[in-house]
């Protein structure tokens, strides 16, 4: 798997990409304990390669407390099944790249923005403009696509100081979950944060399959058990 990042930020195509909602996750996040609160972090997987990242946007809601206000068009590059895409908060120094497990070549590469000033209770999600999109700053212009938290629930800190990271095998949810859902959220820690950004795994196509299979499977011998 490939940790990918780049330098500039393009104003790219505001198209709706229909699918992307099953092509990309937001499998990690992270609010840190370091001097500034870094590092602040927010990654991305690719379950399916992306041809231009650029449709999706990141948008926050600040305190919980709804709605979206703040919001933040990705860069215009592609990423292969399995790639990463990493956007970080906050300031960007040898330390924060370290702990997320970048070398020291990388650290000159890292996309950062004010969105992901966040704290541990803001709501993060990612989005595509849908038909009313004009200029992306309504959330109604949007449609979400996968989040980090409940959406409107709130000034609660349900993740601060902390390392997030996606249940393997979970599907994205717009409505928000929290841990016991599809994040496990511990405390934040240098050591811990370097073990777990850029682990997550796609589940190959063929598992897919299989599971399909299964489940057909079953389905056709619960038909023939009740006729």
């Amino acid at each position: 798997m490939r940790k990918s990042t780049v330098i500039s930020i393009l104003a790219g195509s505001t198209v709706l990409a229909s699918n992307l909602s099953s092509q990309a996750l937001i499998s990690g996040m992270v609010d840190g304990t370091q001097s500034g609160g870094i590092p602040k972090a927010m990654e991305i997987v690719a379950e399916e390669a992306i041809a231009d990242l650029s449709d999706l946007w990141i948008v926050r809601d600040t305190n919980g407390a709804g709605p979206f206000d703040t919001f933040y068009q990705l860069p215009a590059v592609s990423l292969s099944t399995g790639d990463f895409f990493y956007i970080y908060g906050g300031t960007t120094t040898d330390t924060s790249m370290t702990a997320l497990g970048f070398p020291d070549a990388d650290v000159s590469g890292a996309v950062v923005n004010s969105i992901l000033n966040w704290n541990g209770d803001d709501i993060l999600a990612l989005a595509t403009p849908n038909g009313t999109f004009t200029d992306g700053t309504d959330i109604s212009q949007f449609d979400v696509v996968d989040s980090f938290g409940v959406v409107g629930q709130g000034d609660t800190n349900f993740a601060p100081d902390s390392i997030s990271y996606r249940i393997p095998g979970t599907a994205a949810n717009p409505a928000g979950v929290t841990d016991a859902g599809n994040f496990d959220i511990t405390a934040y820690s240098d050591v811990s944060l370097q073990a777990t950004f850029g682990t997550y795994v796609v589940p190959e196509p063929g598992a897919y399959a299989l599971l399909a299979g299964i489940c057909g499977l079953m389905s056709v011998m619960l038909k023939r058990r009740r006729a």
